[in-house]
């Protein structure tokens, strides 16, 4: 019952803030046209593939499997490493900037935007793990939907250009992470008493290392090309790409709904393959179907939503749809390895698919532009969930 009002919760409050967070992106394309969406883009990817990774540092998922096995005191742990690996993020950031032709304001407030919403998601995976997601399904819609009104108020106030984007993503998510904070306060304050149900932090800070190199590998194989366009093809590719892109990734929310919900009962590893088995029957087949409607609605959708400049980004939509069928089976088979504390394979994995996604778009991208790099991703995605999925359930058999 408490699976079922989760899923319930998740699909009503991550669907609501993914809708809002795509019109965010539709609108801000709109507003600031394919060179500025371009802009904001190459560094909005430029922080998430190499500040995210840390700041986060694999504790959307650690953390809620450790309080998923009752090891309440971990939300301590996952404090103090949030404050070394925020710490390590902007350092690598601010390094990057220095050799790369960004646009530097926007990239730094959205660094600002990138840890403080690391700290967020520690908040919501700690309630995660209890199976509590009624906060989160109410917390996130309100942001999002605060995101969207300051970006049609800023240019009001005089502030145009890439950086509104940024500044529409940076204020909500201190002001959510302030209030999250005073609403859990209690529960924050009981889990740093129960040091008989902590984790150590030696053992914490070795598993997130895995999942931080994981991390910034799944960022390489979904986001370098947005990096590698800007870097040899320039802005107006990435603003084409990411026209596209930012439409596929809003459908990833339906399987990362999935996985939120069904992720703790799947760590507990109890009739592991039986669920397994349910959930990839059920992605795959959504996965399927919505690859084969995007696929034929793809220069209409674009058509409607951007403006002619966007005209190009129809093609690569069609690409991308056909991501989707493995998007949706592979975050159940690379969670599943997770669960399984498969931590190390899963890296091993996941860098492959990042040394393939680098050399193919190396390759096609001088040629072919955004559309040589939509290729690239359907191929990484199609060998990493294939290989996840068959190791996952190889290793299943011994449970």
């Amino acid at each position: 019952m408490k699976i079922n009002t989760n899923l319930k919760y998740q699909f009503i409050g991550q669907g609501a803030a993914k809708f809002l967070a795509l019109l965010f992106f539709i609108f801000l394309a709109r507003k600031v046209g394919e060179e500025g969406f371009g802009k904001f883009n190459f560094a909005l990817v430029t922080c998430f593939l190499f500040g995210q990774p840390l700041a986060l540092a694999g504790q959307d998922l650690l953390l809620s499997k450790w309080v998923s096995r009752g090891q309440t005191g971990a939300l301590r742990t996952s404090f103090k490493l949030w404050v070394i690996s925020g710490v390590l993020a902007a350092l690598l950031v601010i390094g990057v900037s220095f050799f790369i032709k960004v646009h530097r304001l926007t990239l730094y407030i959205l660094l600002g935007y990138t840890i403080i919403e690391a700290l967020e998601m520690i908040l919501f995976s700690y309630l995660r793990g209890l199976e509590k997601m009624k906060t989160e399904s109410i917390t996130l819609p309100l942001q999002k939907a605060a995101v969207l009104g300051l970006l049609f108020l800023l240019p009001v106030l005089g502030i145009k250009g890439p950086e509104v984007g940024a500044i529409a993503m940076f204020l909500p998510a201190v002001i959510t992470t302030i209030v999250l904070t005073v609403i859990l306060r209690s529960m924050i304050m009981q889990s740093f008493a129960d040091a008989e149900k902590g984790v150590e932090f030696g053992r914490y800070a070795k598993e997130s290392a895995s999942l931080v190199a994981v991390a910034f590998l799944w960022m390489v194989y979904f986001r370098v090309d947005s990096f590698m366009l800007g870097v040899m093809k320039g802005d107006h590719e990435v603003g084409i790409y990411n026209a596209a892109y930012r439409l596929v990734e809003g459908v990833f929310i339906l399987p990362g709904i999935v996985m939120i919900v069904y992720f703790p009962r799947l760590a507990k590893k109890v009739e592991f393959r039986k669920n397994f088995l349910r959930l990839l029957g059920a992605l795959s087949g959504m996965g399927l179907a919505c690859a084969i409607l995007l696929f034929l609605l793809a220069s209409l959708i674009i058509r409607l939503l951007y403006a002619g400049g966007f005209v190009e980004s129809g093609t690569v939509l069609r690409l991308l749809s056909a991501a989707l069928f493995f998007v949706f089976c592979g975050h159940l088979t690379t969670q599943s390895l997770v669960a399984m504390d498969k931590n190390k394979t899963y890296l091993l994995i996941s860098g492959g698919g990042a040394i393939i996604n680098i050399v193919l778009n190396y390759i096609f991208i001088p040629t072919y532009g955004a559309q040589g790099a939509a290729g690239v991703t359907v191929l990484t995605e199609a060998l990493v969930t294939l290989v996840s999925g068959a190791i996952a359930w190889k290793t299943s058999a011994s449970l």
